[in-house]
């Protein structure tokens, strides 16, 4: 007799989980008889499943990308990106062609089981391996970038903390700011070279294996643009290039005249060409995150509040430091409804524009997680 479907309570329980920890719930779904009678049921557990493993998942990322020099946090997000979600993803193509040979359907849900019929058609066994390879030199690039900084008036920096120095007024300064940001990546360069090598061909031979002629028309369907092809995109390139970059062009062109430049170089891309000293729309995160919050708040109170519970609940990390992974992201917590904001402010109106377009994200989040099933979010 079936031992009965059982999951945990919360994600936290899936924290130090390994694939044979995750394996007895797949294989339970896979074993469970189902029928258009009680099929939902059956989603309803595995999307239950689906929302406790990618929270540990995603928090294993989060603790990683914030800290890349700790050794237990590289470890515990090498263990799901690598082990735990690429088997986690091929069980899930194999309910999925259950789901689809029940001959289950329902209008409202269109959309999911499309998706359901794309894995379907682009898995290939042969792939597992290479996406966690993927996954591991990702964090490699991520701990080698994280851990970037350069000697600034005398004192250690992390790459961002740079960021305010290309809008002086002074053009030494923006020189020597956009130089010393270079430098990093060019002591570096042979290690991430090889690094976006090892990465392009294992994109290719997924491609390969899966029967396209290159990554770009895989990815197209592994990300599930239905909506758009890589020929519609060809032709918004296209018009880019016929229309935008003359525009720019001429905007560049003005650019250089009225900072008087006989050349404009790309440290003279930031400063106002006026002259006027660059803004400073922020003290500290703490103030970037009320300023924020207010904004939201007078632009909608649903949003404000929302904003408001990232803040107190710690789902915010917004400052630069030494160690921390570049860029900035949005990541949903499914199973408790919430979202995280990861960035590196540093005190400039690009941080700004940067935490309004995640919070945008982390809206969403918001909004589609009273959503019955994970993958209608």
């Amino acid at each position: 007799m079936a031992k009965p479907f059982a999951l945990p309570a919360t994600a936290e329980a899936f924290a130090q989980a390994s694939w044979a920890d995750i394996e007895p719930f797949y294989g339970e779904l896979a074993a469970r008889p189902i029928s258009l009678d009680t099929v939902e049921a059956w989603l309803a557990d595995w999307s239950r499943l689906e929302e406790l493993l990618s929270e540990a998942a995603a928090r294993a990322m989060i603790a990683y990308t914030v800290d890349t020099e700790s050794a237990e946090r590289e470890a515990d997000h090498l263990r799901f990106s690598t082990e735990v979600l690429p088997k986690a993803d091929e069980e899930g193509v194999r309910l999925a062609r259950r789901l689809l040979e029940l001959g289950y359907t329902r209008a409202d849900l269109a959309s999911m089981i499309e998706r359901f019929r794309t894995q379907i058609e682009i898995f290939r066994e042969a792939n597992v391996p290479l996406s966690a390879q993927l996954e591991e030199l990702s964090a490699r690039y991520q701990k080698i970038t994280g851990g970037m900084t350069v000697q600034w008036e005398g004192r250690e920096v992390t790459l961002p903390q740079l960021q305010p120095h290309l809008k002086s007024v002074d053009r030494t300064v923006r020189e020597k700011a956009f130089r010393l940001l270079a430098q990093p990546f060019l002591e570096q360069h042979q290690e991430l070279a090889a690094l976006f090598s090892r990465m392009y061909q294992s994109r290719q031979r997924m491609a390969a294996n899966a029967g396209f002629s290159n990554y770009r028309d895989y990815a197209f369907r592994s990300k599930f643009r239905f909506d758009y092809t890589p020929e519609d995109v060809d032709r918004f390139h296209q018009a880019v290039e016929a229309v935008v970059s003359p525009a720019v062009e001429r905007l560049r062109k003005k650019r250089r005249e009225r900072l008087q430049l006989p050349t404009l170089r790309p440290w003279d891309i930031q400063v106002d060409p006026d002259g006027k000293p660059a803004l400073t729309p922020f003290r500290d995160v703490g103030d970037l995150e009320r300023t924020t919050q207010q904004v939201m708040q007078r632009l909608d109170p649903v949003l404000g509040r929302q904003f408001e519970t990232m803040m107190k609940e710690r789902l915010l990390d917004l400052d630069t430091r030494k160690g921390k992974a570049p860029g900035g992201y949005c990541e949903t917590l499914h199973e408790s409804g919430r979202p995280f904001i990861f960035m590196n402010a540093a005190g400039t109106f690009d941080d700004v524009m940067t935490l309004c377009h995640e919070a945008g994200h982390a809206f969403h989040a918001f909004a589609a997680h009273h959503l019955r099933f994970i993958w209608q979010r």
